[in-house]
């Protein structure tokens, strides 16, 4: 079960969440989303969106390959407990929504993914 929890990021959190942040803004799509998979203080995976898909459409697992989370756990050595830092910015560097969709929650929780961190609009929430 992935964890969610509410309130106020640490310092660490909120770091991490910014690299995210700025690995997103190399993605060349116009919602831009990148995905840190991190480790014992160390990043294990990262990605970034490649194309645009909708994952109510798109049902099969590989089919979302592009999406930010699918490449970085398809980079990761090791995700049992890991954390997922999420972003999305639109094509001015603006923060924006990223939860991930029901397909890539899953992905996540199946890798072992304890947490998952995500930017909502230009505020950082879980």
């Amino acid at each position: 079960m992935i964890e969610e929890r509410s309130g106020d990021l640490t310092n660490t959190e909120q770091a991490w969440l910014a690299r995210a942040v700025k690995l997103a803004m190399q993605s060349e799509e116009k919602a831009k989303h990148g995905c840190l998979i991190v480790r014992g203080g160390s990043v294990q995976g990262f990605g970034v969106n490649v194309s645009r898909n909708i994952p109510g459409i798109v049902k099969e697992i590989d089919a979302l390959g592009v999406h930010a989370e699918i490449r970085a756990l398809r980079d990761c050595n090791r995700t049992d407990g890991a954390v997922a830092y999420i972003a999305r910015v639109n094509k001015r560097g603006q923060q924006r929504h990223s939860r991930p969709c029901p397909a890539c929650i899953n992905a996540l929780q199946e890798a072992g993914i304890k947490r998952v961190i995500y930017t909502v609009d230009s505020s950082m929430y879980l």
